[in-house]
């Protein structure tokens, strides 16, 4: 039987034929992606369905946007006014935390393909996955705006960030709110030894007590790969097929 979730309407969820599962953000009636209080909850559904699949029956899930200009640029700052009690907001912070430890503990690879604005939340977000792709269109940027509405990223973002960057250079985006670009050199994969020809898009990987810079982590990709305008489905299928044996 095929893994339905009924009733998404910030979400579409499939499982194509190689087993890998898409979860497409593609907010009802946006023009851009927010995780507001219905694209999360239809995300933790998501997650719980593929934590309940039984083995092999999903051998990846990627995450990746149906919208023109975002991945997800942050949270719903217009459901920011309806958090008027402590606990309100306490709650809402530790849904979303659990719902992300859940998204770094699925047994399954979990790739996050980013077109566009990748903010905040949203970042985070692909953060918590175990991969990220990011091709290098110029509307696609990542970063913490949070200090410019004096704010800081509060869903283990922190901690995360500098994890996969590294203090300096996870402070610097955090503190400054300065968006960064896709920088991986065009032609080239960098494996932390060596460049060689090949894909045009990035492929990261956050590595517990690893220190490095956005701008010198490791990347990984396929040499038959050929990011264009979107990362596209023969990148990630690559990674989950090898990640997941």
């Amino acid at each position: 039987m095929p893994i339905t979730i009924p009733d998404l309407k910030d979400w579409t969820f499939t499982v194509d034929y190689e087993r890998i599962a898409w979860a497409v953000a593609d907010r009802e009636g946006e023009t851009m992606n927010a995780l507001g209080r219905r694209p999360t909850e239809e995300l933790e559904k998501i997650v719980s369905a593929v934590e309940s699949a039984e083995a092999g029956e999903i051998k990846g899930l990627v995450l990746i946007s149906a919208k023109d200009t975002s991945f997800i640029a942050g949270a719903d700052i217009n459901e920011f006014d309806s958090y008027d009690t402590e606990d309100k907001i306490k709650d809402a912070v530790t849904q979303t935390l659990a719902l992300f430890d859940r998204i770094e503990k699925l047994p399954v690879p979990v790739v996050a393909a980013i077109h566009g604005y990748c903010l905040g939340g949203g970042l985070e977000l692909a953060l918590a996955c175990h991969w990220r792709i990011a091709d290098r269109e110029e509307g696609t940027r990542l970063g913490f705006p949070e200090v410019k509405l004096g704010i800081f990223p509060g869903l283990n973002g922190t901690v995360r960030a500098i994890r996969s960057a590294g203090p300096l250079d996870a402070m610097t985006a955090m503190l400054t709110a300065k968006m960064l670009t896709n920088s991986c050199p065009r032609g080239t994969i960098c494996d932390g030894r060596r460049a060689r020809p090949s894909s045009r898009s990035c492929v990261r990987k956050a590595r517990p007590g690893g220190r490095r810079s956005w701008r010198s982590s490791p990347c990984v990709g396929s040499s038959r790969s050929r990011c264009a305008r979107r990362p596209p489905r023969r990148c990630v299928r690559s990674i989950t097929r090898r990640r997941s044996g």
